[in-house]
């Protein structure tokens, strides 16, 4: 049986066109071939070897699934020939359930329905893992048809077949479990199909309930959860409320109260039941092989397979609890750099569209929670719900928030009868998590500035024994320990177009807004999904209570007063200090930067003349603020006054804040680069600009008022990386920091945080994390996000007191080595900060920007972070981008009007770390070649060889629009281009060597761009042939001709054997494909021959006669006219196979006995005309239709 018979006709799959067969489907149709001959009556029952019999099987069970009319005969054939209970044949069924139901053809379907009725009837063996299997492809969340209709069959078939199916516990608790979360699904959906279909589950999981109450109890409080979904459809309620009140009817001698259903942990096995093996597959993959930071694709692939439908957002809690009570990750994984669990979990948070849906999956993230025991339950349940509370601050706060918020609802709430006993529960879930380092404590949760107050009281009331008294150490302990996983929430952000978490709450609003509508106190209480929603009212109305208000009112006019007099004291701190040195100047600046940032949403109260305290607002305000105007909000203009102020009063002290930078660069970094007010503050800024937005404000305050920020901004973290790359080629263990003068960038450098990881289970504390991460589609290479600085800066270099700091520092950098992974790292960063201040300035308000602000919105806040680690654009990415390249670009003019020698000591950095911003760019490129001499660019095209940088990339639209447009430069400027174009490319692959040629092609002129065909030869000679390149170099047009003749003849100096091989390997495919004489292939050689370069064919020839010449002789004459002739040889045998006229060889046949007559060799000339024929023979010159001749190479001489 060929494969092209059963690609028709024995078929039991779909398969696409680019797809691999089914294997389990090629063995059934070997086996059918085989015995199709005896699977007509009468039946041969002849004894059977093991293998034989197993091959009989696999062909009666492709039988009974590709032909219905003889499945009955099939049947009975195989009930003849069974000896193990059918348990063979099952166990193809199941392979085939859960490997290849999905591609199974519609006949397939039904038959493996037919045939699962008639194994029930037989009895057979493993039959109720095969439903089991079959239930498991009924997907939640899919009112596809065939979803549908499977979901319906196997309803009917457990139905008909129910004295069979009621006395398997298994099974039916399974069907009881998978039906009642099937059914809020249906009943959403219209149609009088949907209707029957809800009209016989509804009357199937209440039969099961009703009789067999008792063994379901077994499924444990995932029952409850379920049930709460249905509680409010009149069939349930008088369910819902027996369970409540009266379980005495559920006639189960050991159930007595809900309770007991609560604190049994639901198996594993119900929970996987409600995904299919597809979905299963891909959450594994993801969570067991891709790195952190790489996730993105594998989501969007899963978002487009099973989360596209409008109707598919339910299918959410299902997952979460998957990945929540299945999936448990080993210590290795938990150790690695694979996504981790609460990653995914919050990507897929943020797919809710609706309110409904995202209140279940937030309660499929936190059942657990509420009934927790340390003996019977597992801390890995629970772990992905505090972790993704803890990584999600203080960029995505707002997740934060809606988490908590949702868990106090289901504490005070959710059962309010049985309050001690889920407070109790999520007590002991704080108390393990704790215990076991899965987090050091609550306080990243109850002492950050970024959760709302009301919140932190509550979490110091329920868990005050986890929570620090001291709140500017948790501080520093939530920014330095947790911010290295903003960078995680990147990957998740977005994902979705347009999807974002509705309901969450804002930073500064105690409770988010809830749904009308409602149900009666009692299903409140109880715990129904349209509960959460109703209770939060009373918990807003608690809030809102005008004692409280007042109260806390006054706490902050009183806080915040105080504040402003220290901020007043400080300024003239800092006047002062001024006055005196630089030193202090440095530590009194740091007081006061300290204090600004410590409390915004306290200082920013301005007082008026007359005394008054204007309204206090929190830093989220200032992010919807409009911008620094004189119109525009009150935090803003803070802002922008306390900037004038704290530059002012240096002015009045002598000193020059931003200062340029107008002296040559220096091999020591040293002076206003790094020992500075200037240096310090930026410094400053670095260490905390992921968790400080207000910094920013501050430096576009400053850029407003016309100071250089960003010049020497760029000039810092350049310098920067110079230092490090300075001490990363040197790599000594012990050398003393005064030596090269970089001891000052000590504190960029040194700031690196603990990330503790755990063991589940297992007492002990974790490792350091500083694995690199590239981010997709972003313009910096950065590291994980291991948070800088503290708010104190308490690290090497900070000279917070001048002179004990330096010698500390001197006297530790003599005795340790350097951390180059933590320096690394930090040059990483500061580039990050470096760009994050151009986005700000490329919107024009410095708080707009702020996407980890927050009193942004959810939607506000994905569009601002379009940049991270994304492949699509979008058009405000785009805009936003063009801005950045703006300023970036005239921070590099401010540069270059100080010194052009510093602008190009800049260059190297900003080429290496900001690639996503100046990589291609035309602008910045023209913008170097305008200031570059000779020695700079011997440099620049070193450094390029070396592949330090590149300027250029690879991607061909760049370099295409580039070369166009360096067609309208000055010639010299475009001989520096094509330099540095070379040297970028010589590591670069055959194909974008060939792409750059193929571009040139059509868009040079080989008369008028001389500088570009000088380049584009050079580069070419540079690289060594292949088979396309030197394919392409052939077909040239023909104005090429000249430059092919080059090309080729340098390649026969360099690469010959390469350049044999490839003529031969293009002469094979000529011979193969040349078609017969006559008719239209006839037309094709001739079109192909038209387009075979004979001018450069001729050129190159007669490069070839006069480098053979005798006048041209040295010592390897020999072994190059052997290396000549062979690549004639082969060049006239691919002229002849491509067509080439006569004419075309004649001309240089004519010029070489022109030669041959010039220069006397064969009988001084007179002989000339007499050996033409063999010199036509010698060349393999034929007449236009001639056979070929064989060619041997003439010795002229």
């Amino acid at each position: 049986m060929t494969g092209s018979v059963m690609a028709t006709s024995l078929r039991l799959m779909n398969r696409g066109a680019n797809e691999a067969p089914d294997e389990l489907e090629e063995q059934l149709v070997r086996s059918y071939v085989v015995f199709q001959g005896q699977l007509t009556p009468a039946y041969h029952l002849n004894t059977l070897s093991p293998a034989q019999h197993a091959q009989l099987t696999q062909a009666l069970l492709f039988g009974i699934l590709h032909n219905p009319s003889a499945a009955p005969s099939h049947v009975t054939h195989l009930t003849a020939v069974t000896t193990d209970g059918y348990a063979s044949f099952v166990a193809i069924l199941l392979r085939m359930v859960n490997e290849s139901y999905i591609k199974l053809l519609e006949q397939s379907r039904t038959q493996m329905l037919w045939l699962l009725r008639q194994l029930i009837n037989l009895s057979a063996s493993d039959v109720d893992n095969l439903c089991l299997s079959l239930l498991r492809q009924v997907a939640g969340g899919d009112l596809s048809a065939g979803n549908v209709w499977l979901a319906s069959e196997l309803l009917q078939i457990l139905k008909s077949c129910w004295s069979w199916f009621s006395g398997i516990p298994t099974l039916f608790t399974t069907a009881l479990y998978t039906y009642l979360r099937l059914l809020p699904d249906h009943t959403m959906a219209k149609g009088p199909n949907f209707n029957e279909l809800k009209v016989n589950e509804t009357a199937f999981c209440i039969q099961i309930l009703r009789e067999r109450f008792h063994d379901c109890l077994v499924i444990g409080r995932d029952l409850v959860r379920l049930l709460q979904d249905v509680a409010l459809l009149p069939e349930f309620e008088p369910i819902w409320r027996d369970l409540l009140n009266n379980p005495a009817a559920f006639k189960a001698a050991t159930f007595a109260d809900i309770a007991q259903l609560y604190v049994v942990r639901t198996p594993t096995r119900y929970l996987a039941s409600r995904i299919t093996p597809e979905m299963e597959n891909q959450l594994r993959f993801m969570l067991t092989h891709v790195k952190m930071g790489s996730q993105r694709r594998y989501q969007t692939w899963f978002a487009q397979r099973f989360l596209s439908a409008p109707e598919s957002e339910t299918l959410v809690p299902d997952l979460i609890r998957f990945i929540c009570c299945v999936h448990h990750p080993t210590n290795q994984i938990l150790q690695s750099d694979i996504v981790p669990r609460w990653a995914i979990v919050g990507w897929l948070l943020k797919c809710c569209k609706s309110n409904h849906v995202e209140s279940n999956a937030k309660l499929a993230l936190f059942y657990d929670w509420l009934f927790f025991m340390s003996k019977t339950d597992n801390i890995m349940n629970i772990e992905p719900a505090i972790l993704l509370m803890v990584y999600s601050i203080p960029k995505y706060v707002d997740m934060t928030h809606s988490l908590l918020e949702f868990l106090f609802l289901l504490v005070e709430h959710y059962d309010p009868v049985r309050k001690d006993l889920i407070q109790k529960g999520v007590t002991s879930s704080i108390d393990i998590l704790v215990s076991k380092r899965v987090v050091p404590s609550l306080d990243g949760l109850s002492a950050s500035p970024f959760v709302a107050p009301w919140l932190k009281e509550k979490l110091n009331f329920y868990f005050s024994p986890y929570c620090k008294s001291d709140p500017a150490d948790s501080y520093k302990l939530t920014r330095s320990d947790h911010f290295h996983q903003e960078s995680s929430y990147d990957n998740i952000q977005q994902q979705m177009s347009g999807s974002s978490p509705k309901g969450f709450s804002s930073p500064g609003s105690p409770s988010r807004e809830v749904s009308a509508g409602g149900a009666s106190s009692d299903l409140a209480l109880a715990g129904l999904n349209q509960s959460v929603d109703l209770v939060s009212g009373s918990v807003m109305e608690e809030l809102k209570s005008g004692e409280t208000e007042s109260a806390s009112r006054k706490r902050r006019r009183l806080v915040a007063s105080d504040s402003h007099l220290e901020m007043q004291l400080n300024l003239e701190r800092l006047a002062e200090a001024v006055k005196r040195s630089q030193d202090a100047a440095i530590v009194a600046l740091e007081k006061l930067l300290g204090l600004f940032l410590s409390a915004p949403d306290l200082i920013i109260g301005d007082k008026s003349k007359d005394g008054s305290l204007t309204r206090s607002i929190s830093s989220g305000d200032l992010a919807a603020s409009g911008g620094v105007n004189a119109g525009g909000d009150h935090g803003s203009s803070f802002v922008a006054k306390f900037a004038s102020q704290v530059s002012e009063v240096l002015r009045k002290g002598g000193y020059e804040f931003f200062s340029p930078l107008q002296k040559l660069p220096s091999d020591r970094a040293e002076g206003d680069e790094t020992g500075s007010l200037t240096c310090f503050l930026l410094r400053f800024y670095v260490a905390n600009s992921r968790n400080q937005p207000l910094l920013r404000q501050l430096l576009f305050c400053w850029q407003k008022e016309g100071l250089a920020v960003g010049a020497r901004f760029l000039c810092y973290v350049s310098r920067l990386a110079e230092e490090i790359e300075s001490f990363s080629k040197i790599r000594v263990a012990k050398f003393p920091a005064s030596a090269s003068g970089g001891h000052e960038f000590e504190t960029a450098a040194n700031s690196k945080s603990e990330d503790e990881t755990y063991e589940a289970g297992v007492n002990g504390d974790g490792n350091e994390e500083g694995e690199f991460t590239e981010s997709i589609g972003d313009s910096v290479r950065e590291p994980k996000k291991n948070g800088l600085t503290g708010l104190t800066a308490k690290l090497q270099g900070t000279p917070s007191s001048a002179a004990t700091s330096k010698k500390e520092s001197r006297f530790r950098d003599s005795q340790v080595g350097w951390d180059m992974d933590a320096r690394l790292r930090a040059v990483s960063d500061a580039f990050k900060a470096y760009e994050e201040f151009l986005k700000v300035r490329g919107r024009g308000t410095p708080s707009t920007a702020q996407a980890d602000n927050n009193g942004v919105t959810p939607q506000q806040q994905g569009l601002q972070n379009s940049r991270v680690e994304t492949p699509v654009k979008i058009e405000t990415g785009d805009m936003e981008s063009d801005n950045m390249d703006g300023e970036l670009l005239s921070d590099l003019e401010v540069c270059l009007l100080w010194n052009i020698k510093r602008f190009l000591r800049v260059l190297p950095s900003v080429f290496r770390y900001l690639t996503g911003l100046v990589t291609g760019k035309d602008n910045i490129l023209q913008l170097l070649i305008s200031c570059l001499d000779p020695q700079d660019l011997c440099n620049f095209e070193f450094r390029l060889l070396l592949g330090e940088f590149a300027i250029l990339g690879d991607h061909q639209e760049v370099l295409f629009r580039s070369i166009k447009n360096s067609l309208k430069w000055e010639f010299i400027e475009q001989q520096y281009f094509w330099r540095l174009l070379v040297a970028e490319l010589q590591a670069a692959s055959p194909a974008v060597i060939l792409q750059v040629l193929k571009m040139c092609s059509g868009l040079l002129n080989p008369l008028v761009h001389s500088e570009a065909m000088s380049g584009l030869s050079l580069l070419l000679r540079y690289h060594a042939p292949t088979t396309h390149l030197v394919n392409s170099v052939l077909f040239l047009p023909p104005a090429f001709g000249r430059f092919t003749a080059v090309v080729l003849s340098t390649w026969i100096s360099s690469h010959h054997p390469q350049l044999l091989s490839c003529l031969q390997s293009i002469n094979n495919t000529s011979l193969k494909e040349r078609p017969k004489k006559g008719g239209e292939e006839a037309e094709d050689v001739n079109t192909t021959a038209r387009r075979f370069n004979s001018t450069a064919l001729v050129a190159f020839l007669h490069s070839l006669d006069d480098a053979d010449h005798p006048r041209n002789n040295s010592d390897d004459k020999p072994s190059k006219m052997n290396r000549v002739g062979e690549i004639r040889r082969a060049l006239l045998k691919l002229a002849s196979a491509q067509g080439v006229t006569e004419t075309t060889t004649e001309n240089h046949q004519e010029r070489k006995l022109q030669q041959c007559h010039a220069c006397g060799c064969c009988l001084r000339g007179s002989w000339a005309v007499a050996i033409q024929p063999l010199l036509r023979l010698a060349f393999g010159i034929r007449k236009v239709g001639a056979a070929p001749i064989r060619t041997m190479e003439p010795n002229v001489s």
